[in-house]
């Protein structure tokens, strides 16, 4: 990449490469990967939001749809009135982090459009079809 870090990169919540990159690539920002957020919340909450699809309905509009930070505080406080949640460790873990995953918090951040890193890599597979590897696009 030209001696250049990325601007944005996505991956999931693990702690190791979490310090590995702010530690290796400083001004990166360091986004979480929405699809690895779903994943983790139909193991921790999916019996909490009652009916078929109602963990991707609801966290969904957090990671979509709200644009506003105000906003976001609402509607998370009364998700979490709504399905008495207040005392939930996963919640309360992905409330923390916030910053790296809601559309109100990473709206501004440049990502190409992207999310989820795969669709990164999906992304990557079809540049791969068009573009030979010696081509240097920075």
């Amino acid at each position: 990449m030209s001696g250049k870090a990325p601007k944005t990169m996505f991956i999931d919540q693990d702690a190791a490469m979490v310090k590995a990159l702010s530690h290796v690539m400083p001004n990166t920002y360091h986004r979480l990967c929405t699809w690895h957020i779903m994943k983790n919340a139909l193991k921790h909450v999916h019996g909490v939001f009652r009916g078929p699809g109602r963990v991707k309905k609801v966290l969904s509009k957090f990671m979509n749809e709200i644009e506003e930070q105000n906003e976001f505080l609402m509607a998370w406080n009364k998700i979490l009135d709504d399905y008495d949640m207040h005392e939930n460790s996963w919640m309360k873990s992905i409330f923390v982090i916030k910053e790296k995953w809601a559309y109100a918090y990473v709206r501004h951040e440049w990502s190409a459009g992207m999310n989820t890193t795969q669709l990164s890599e999906s992304f990557n597979a079809s540049l791969n079809d068009y573009l030979k590897s010696d081509l240097n696009i920075a």
